[in-house]
């Protein structure tokens, strides 16, 4: 037997141990019934459960009596004004900690980016090259760092596609199949 065999008969001995510990104090320690809470009428029905060994006494099942009308009665109404009490914070901003990580651009009204355009250019042809990869993009022979006068970036080009840069989001465009 070597050490690793070892190790692994020890640790499921000391489980069984902690696992019959355990059984033993819910059964026999912690076994009281629970009780309940003053305004509540308990009842014993006649109902009992079939012991699971011989030596087991049979459970007696209560029954709950609660009264709706008293609840309802019991219950606190506290008024409260949401517009008074209102906090100006932002509801994306977690409550413990900080965001770190990337962030969304924020763009100002008119200037988001075009994605449907992105996406509808026509990738007719890649001529791939590990290298120096270029592309047939809307009829013109683009490379890598080739920008459009929109401000659209070929970001790279890959075997089977052409990868669009936008800000900081990226377009993948399959080349067109005929």
């Amino acid at each position: 037997m070597n050490a690793q065999n070892r190790k692994q008969i020890i640790i499921a001995g000391v489980l069984v141990v902690v696992l019959l510990v355990v059984v033993v104090y819910q059964v026999f320690i912690a076994g009281g019934t629970p009780t309940a809470p003053p305004s509540v009428q308990t009842t014993r029905t006649p109902q009992t459960v079939p012991p699971r060994t011989p030596a087991a006494q049979p459970i007696m099942l209560e029954t709950v009596d609660i009264d709706p009308e008293q609840l309802l009665r019991e219950v606190e109404v506290v008024p409260f004004d949401y517009q008074l009490n209102r906090i100006d914070r932002n509801p994306m901003t977690p409550l413990i900690g900080t965001v770190t990580g990337p962030r969304m651009p924020v763009y100002s009204p008119g200037t988001l980016p075009r994605t449907v355009e992105v996406l509808q250019k026509k990738v007719s042809g890649i001529m791939w090259d590990e290298r120096e990869p270029i592309a047939v993009v809307d009829n013109e022979v683009v490379a890598p760092g080739h920008e459009y006068p929109d401000g659209v970036l070929v970001h790279s080009i890959e075997p089977d596609r052409v990868v669009f840069k936008v800000g900081d989001s990226y377009y993948p465009v399959p080349i067109k199949e005929l």
